[in-house]
């Protein structure tokens, strides 16, 4: 999956190392205190923010009707902490009110869809699933994060969306077939390397990659003759990882295609299938071993 944008997610990195420090017990909080801490989200020294968060988790569940009612919070961070927050405490009675605040269109949508995945409460799976439409990379790559934390759950609301009109729907459905390691869903995959959308084809060429076995190898052939060349080297990659034979041959005309990026995954996957190692032509005109990046 694509490295995750560090700003955007530098708080859900900072509650789960909390999360982790916090040991398993709650404590029973005066809410006036609850009340106090939550106003302590507010603060811009990070060092006591953290402090603040910390002890809210602490808390745990007693702490749920001031964190929901922080969703609506006039300060976004202290909307975003809160719904971040209920994620680690990780109690499924907060799951209405987060799917509510979803509906409500959040500022830091992310968080929402974040802390509703950390809890893995099914009834979120769907409104999950439907941020891949969502028109922020953000979000997107947050929702796909969220379903992998739920994981097997996940499938059969997935496997309803592979064929959805929607683009990224399907490109994003069939990435995370490939991320979570769904063998299952091979040949629905196998048939998604036939969509119109080019974005698609490269998504069902690395998913197969992953959860590929020798009955993809034949169809993943056929894209490496794709004009496109990103389609190439995605189906190339995946025939290194499924290490079947019988593309090799083909694998040793495309060490020599016009483009180098496509020279470098031939000679790659090549070594990856038959052990041995092979030169290739780079960008500056010089015969060289590639780093084998499937290591």
């Amino acid at each position: 999956m694509e490295n995750l944008h560090r700003t955007t997610f530098r708080f859900l990195i900072t509650l789960t190392i909390i999360c982790f420090c916090c040991g398993s017990g709650f404590a029973s909080p005066d809410q006036a205190k609850v009340s106090e801490l939550i106003q302590g989200l507010r603060s811009s020294n990070r060092f006591e923010r953290d402090m603040v968060v910390n002890e809210l988790i602490k808390i745990g569940s007693p702490a749920l009707p001031q964190l929901i009612a922080s969703l609506n919070d006039s300060d976004h961070q202290v909307q975003e902490f809160a719904a971040g927050i209920l994620g680690n405490i990780e109690d499924k009675t907060a799951v209405p009110s987060l799917l509510k605040a979803l509906q409500e269109n959040p500022s830091r949508r992310y968080a929402v869809v974040w802390a509703l995945g950390k809890i893995k409460d099914e009834r979120a799976i769907p409104y999950i699933i439907e941020e891949f439409r969502h028109e922020e990379a953000s979000v997107r790559k947050t929702a796909m994060r969220a379903i992998i934390i739920i994981g097997t759950p996940a499938i059969p609301y997935l496997l309803d969306k592979i064929d959805d009109p929607d683009v990224k729907m399907r490109s994003m459905v069939i990435t995370l077939f490939g991320e979570m390691g769904v063998e299952s869903a091979e040949e629905r995959v196998i048939k998604a390397l036939d969509d119109k959308d080019p974005t698609v084809v490269e998504a069902a060429c690395r998913s197969l990659g992953h959860i590929g076995s020798t009955r993809s190898v034949n169809p993943l052939t056929l894209k490496v003759r794709e004009a496109s060349w990103r389609i190439r080297i995605n189906a190339i990659n995946s025939l290194g990882l499924i290490g079947d034979h019988t593309p090799v041959p083909l694998l040793e005309k495309t060490i020599n295609d016009s483009r180098f990026i496509v020279r470098e995954w031939s000679a790659r996957a090549l070594e990856n299938i038959t052990g041995n190692r092979y030169l290739y032509l780079n960008e500056k005109n010089e015969m060289v071993h590639p780093y084998n990046m499937y290591r």
